[in-house]
């Protein structure tokens, strides 16, 4: 037996062939232990500079060493007549067991000489199971005769009493390891019982006939965005070009302007509602969207207020999820700026009586029109007469932003008929471009 021992050790193990020979030929040792350190630090001997041509003359002095002595090995040629004999019976022995020996046996070896895979879907076994089955996610796993699980529907009906059957599972990277058991008794539960799918697993169900098919069960994650989109078409009078913004949680945007705004699932969703909330997230208004699996949803609205906008999602197990606030910030037009920018200080006036004036306006989106405004303010209750003098009109908003309007007239007092003690009191006012609307 020992013998037999050492031979298959030294048959399956190429280091236990070579202290084997050391061992009873120790004229083969030097060779043998410079063949031994090559196989185990080959990178080492190429990085100390040895060459091919060396180590290929070295395997060779090996090659060339006398046959060894079958007698010093424990083997006669008896003893070696022998081993094939036995060697021989075992392989014979080894095929018809994989040949011939039935049911769970015979499908171990085969799954592991052809692959798990391949053998355990194909079965005639008491027990079926489907290909592939979706659950929720972390859905317990419940299997019984008497309380069926709600996704997976498995018939008990051909296990007799006498059956035990063990559940296996398996999930990527992993053994397939027992989670439970059904028995054939009055209860036919399996105990214990606890599978939480949250990732993906195979299960089968394993017993004397041999293994079942392979069922594949398939987390359905909870709905969730994965991304927004948000389109931007700002009032025409403005001017600004159509932007996208994409996942961000507060967008600024003119009021008026009309906006799009798109949501992509990570999978089907069998219905959405649109939810306008308040600053303090109470919902003020629900709308429902779709009714039917989909996984991209859109909502068009014109911005006249500062809107804050969610989305909630259900799919066909129930499972719920709602996307981020979605802060929508109405920019108000801003009011133009006027400045007088001479005279800045009491001048004298000039024998004519004509006052030279210089002006500037400017608007965030651009102006309509300029105008300077006075009056004389004599005492009287009721005041002067208001002028008016135009100094630019109907620019429908070429000039503002970055560009401001710079004007400049003259304020004519000859054509006032002044008195002394009158006092003379102008302004400017600018209104800005708000397209086919009355000026702001």
């Amino acid at each position: 037996a020992w013998r037999v021992a050492v031979f298959f050790v030294a048959l399956f193990n190429s280091k236990g062939i070579l202290e084997r020979l050391e061992q009873t030929h120790p004229e083969y040792r030097n060779e043998l232990s410079t063949l031994v350190y090559l196989d185990a630090h080959g990178d080492e001997v190429k990085h100390l500079g040895f060459s091919p041509a060396l180590i290929k003359a070295l395997r060779k002095e090996v090659e060339e060493l006398p046959p060894p002595q079958w007698a010093r090995l424990g083997l006669s040629p008896t003893t070696r007549k022998s081993l094939l004999g036995l060697g021989a019976v075992g392989a014979a022995a080894l095929i018809g067991f994989i040949l011939f020996s039935p049911g769970y046996t015979q499908k171990l070896v085969r799954a592991h000489l052809y692959g798990e895979q391949e053998i355990l879907t194909e079965s005639t076994f008491p027990v079926d199971l489907p290909g592939k089955v979706e659950v929720p996610f972390r859905h317990e796993l419940t299997l019984s005769r008497e309380g069926e699980d709600p996704y997976l529907h498995v018939d008990f009906t051909k296990v007799s009493p006498d059956q035990k059957l063990d559940l296996l599972a398996k999930t990527e990277g992993n053994e397939w390891r027992v989670v439970g058991r059904v028995s054939g008794d009055n209860s036919n539960t399996i105990a214990p019982l606890s599978l939480s799918i949250d990732r993906p697993t195979q299960i089968c169900f394993s017993g004397e006939e041999g293994l079942s098919t392979v069922c594949e069960v398939v987390p359905v994650y909870p709905p969730a965005v994965e991304s927004t989109e948000v389109a931007i078409e700002a009032p025409d009078y403005t001017g600004k070009p159509r932007t996208m913004v994409s996942d961000s949680e507060r967008i600024e945007a003119f009021e008026g302007s009309r906006i799009a705004v798109d949501w992509k699932t990570n999978g089907p969703v069998l219905a959405s509602t649109l939810e306008i909330l308040s600053p303090t997230r109470s919902v003020l208004e629900s709308t429902p969207l779709v009714s039917e699996a989909s996984e991209t949803f859109s909502h068009r609205f014109d911005l006249a207020d500062n809107t804050h906008v969610r989305l909630t999602l259900s799919d066909r197990f129930g499972q719920r999820g709602m996307s981020d606030v979605l802060h929508m910030i109405a920019v108000a037009d801003g009011s133009p700026e006027v400045e007088i920018l001479s005279p800045t200080r009491e001048v004298t006036l000039p024998p004519d009586l004509r006052i030279p004036i210089k002006m500037t306006a400017r608007d965030d989106i651009g102006l309509s029109t300029v105008e300077m405004i006075y009056r004389v303010d004599n005492g009287m209750p009721a005041g002067g007469q208001y002028h008016r003098e135009v100094l630019a009109d109907h620019l429908a908003g070429l000039v503002g932003g970055a560009t401001p309007f710079i004007g400049e007239t003259v304020l004519d007092l000859s054509a006032l008929d002044l008195w002394p003690g009158d006092q003379v009191v102008y302004w400017f006012e600018a209104t800005d471009y708000r397209g086919a609307l009355p000026p702001g």
